[in-house]
């Protein structure tokens, strides 16, 4: 592979693990530990697909201990990323994002995805191309495409994100 895309995919990962932690000094609404971002993509994903996973569910697939997948689902819960839902039987609870963590998880796709453009575009210099591949993510991200990449750590830009969150809390 070439030392330059691996540099690259390095300073994209400091990158978005940098201000992942500083956001996280701001608010309880981001999340840095593995495990939980594990759950909570994979309850996104469910959901997206129609499905609210149970707690079973999510232990088979994911492959975690009871004991730790009930104290990530409790922290989940108390910081607004999921909700309990009623389904079927009524005997087992059921699992599905808030609105919250659905506009979080649109933002964090956005910047992201901007991201990789922005790191990205020193691989090469053939701007047409780049160009090109920018503004097909632009149309795919909609609205979204006006989201800020990682990296440049601007408070009132996180701070507008973190209101925007705040905003669909229950």
């Amino acid at each position: 592979m070439d030392t330059a895309m691996l540099k690259i995919f390095c300073k994209y990962q400091q990158t978005v693990l940098f201000e992942e932690a500083e956001f996280e000094k701001i608010s309880d609404a981001v999340i840095t530990d593995p495990l939980h971002k594990l759950v909570a993509y994979y309850i996104f994903e469910q959901h997206s697909e129609d499905n609210h996973p149970s707690q079973t569910d999510i232990l088979y697939e994911l492959r975690l201990t009871h004991s730790t997948l009930r104290k990530i689902l409790k922290k989940l819960i108390a910081i607004g990323y999921i909700e309990e839902c009623e389904k079927d039987d009524a005997r087992f609870k059921h699992y599905r994002p808030t609105d919250m963590v659905m506009e979080g998880f649109k933002i964090h796709t956005a910047r992201h995805f901007k991201t990789l453009l922005s790191i990205a575009s020193q691989l090469g210099d053939n701007q047409d191309v780049l160009n090109f591949v920018t503004g097909a993510v632009d149309e795919l991200l909609g609205s979204y495409s006006i989201q800020e990449p990682y990296g440049d750590m601007n408070v009132q830009n996180i701070k507008s994100i973190v209101k925007k969150l705040d905003g669909l809390k229950k």
